[in-house]
């Protein structure tokens, strides 16, 4: 079965008969399982984005996990430019043009 990769957490590798590591094709060693960083569970590497920077190839965080992340930084990020509108707008009613165009050239 798999057994710690050197050097990395969670990951593992083929095994041949006689217990030695099996080479994939491009030279390195075939990912069977992979733990996620952030939930902590351990997926098949087609559960996670490939990488070209990473040492085994894919994301140190799954697919799902990645996935929630974004929808939460969209949702934040939306929210905060609903905050800035609504405060230029505040402020134009108001009569102080000239901070919502001092805000906007930011």
């Amino acid at each position: 079965m798999g057994q710690s990769f050197p050097g990395g957490e969670g990951l593992h590798v083929y095994l041949g008969p006689d217990r030695t590591q099996v080479p994939d094709s491009l030279g390195g060693f075939a990912l069977t399982s992979k733990a996620c960083s952030k939930c902590n569970l351990v997926k098949p590497p087609e559960e996670f984005h490939r990488s070209a920077t990473s040492r085994d190839g894919r994301t140190s965080r799954c697919k799902r996990c990645r996935s929630a992340d974004a929808r939460l930084y969209a949702e934040r990020r939306r929210a905060a430019e609903a905050a800035a509108e609504e405060r230029a707008a505040n402020l134009w009613n108001q009569g102080k043009m000239w901070m919502v165009e001092a805000d906007r050239s930011r």
